[in-house]
């Protein structure tokens, strides 16, 4: 035994986030922010770990930040290029576990950089930079991906929430604009002309925030932060002049407690 209290040791494990943007982390079952591994017969059926090409290049030894498993970090916060989450060259999940099976006494300290599948070295993986659009909301997604233990004061700032309030708000907005159950087809002439990264995020056939990739997941954000940013007035002008309705924006989600408080705020007139 090390000694090392538990409640140490599990704040490195991804329960360590609960009580924080969320309230907690399912130990069986997905939980909202946390990228799924979709791990049947020990095999990985999803992408669910990333990696920054550029972090594990400058480590003296490589390791794999546990915040790479969140979805809304989608780009590094120390390098702002996009996270990767498949081996650039034969497309496996990254599963840096199994490297050594098989070839354990060939272990060094940098082979979890190595694809378990074709042994493609990920730190030489080319590093790519996702085209902001709106210079504030690359600022709010960056304050949020480095300081997301604090309350996201930057969007929606009219609804008096919690901070997990506030991460439920975000991630209702992500997935709204992935739902098939809300029209966004006027959204060609609209947020698709202002922010084009929007279709191709869309025509993905994955409804669920966390199995997209990262790129598409920026695409998705940078919409979403727009959307709840100077509350509700980009709302009003965006997806309600294009026919989005209140109702259907309300039965999108209709067991959310939190994004039906804040649809009905934003409902008040602007002196209320």
């Amino acid at each position: 035994a090390t000694g090392t209290p538990a409640a140490a040791i599990e704040s490195t494990t991804l329960r360590g986030f609960a009580g924080t943007f969320v309230d907690s982390v399912r130990l069986n079952g997905n939980s909202p922010w946390i990228l799924p591994l979709g791990i049947f017969h020990r095999k990985r059926h999803r992408f669910g770990t990333q990696y920054c090409p550029i972090c594990l290049r400058l480590d003296a030894a490589p390791y794999y930040r546990r915040s790479w498993r969140l979805a809304f970090i989608a780009e590094c916060p120390d390098h702002q290029c996009v996270l990767h989450d498949r081996c650039p060259t034969c497309g496996a999940a990254i599963v840096f576990q199994r490297i050594e099976l098989g070839t354990r006494w060939l272990r060094r300290v940098d082979a979890n950089t190595s694809c378990a599948v074709c042994g493609f070295d990920l730190r030489q993986t080319p590093a790519n930079y996702y085209p902001w659009v709106d210079g504030k909301v690359c600022v709010a997604y960056r304050s949020l991906a480095l300081f997301h233990w604090f309350a996201l004061n930057t969007t929606a700032s009219k609804v008096t929430a919690s901070q997990q309030d506030l991460f439920s708000i975000f991630h209702t907005m992500a997935n709204i604009l992935l739902s098939r159950r809300v029209n966004l087809r006027g959204l060609g002439g609209n947020l698709g002309a202002k922010f084009p990264g929007i279709e191709n995020a869309r025509k993905t056939e994955l409804s669920e925030l966390e199995l997209l990739c990262p790129l598409d997941r920026l695409a998705i954000f940078e919409v979403a932060l727009y959307l709840l940013m100077e509350w509700p007035s980009n709302l009003k002008k965006t997806l309600w002049s294009v026919g989005v309705t209140y109702r259907a924006l309300m039965y999108a989600r209709e067991n959310d407690a939190v994004w039906t408080e804040a649809l009905q705020l934003s409902r008040q007139p602007a002196n209320s």
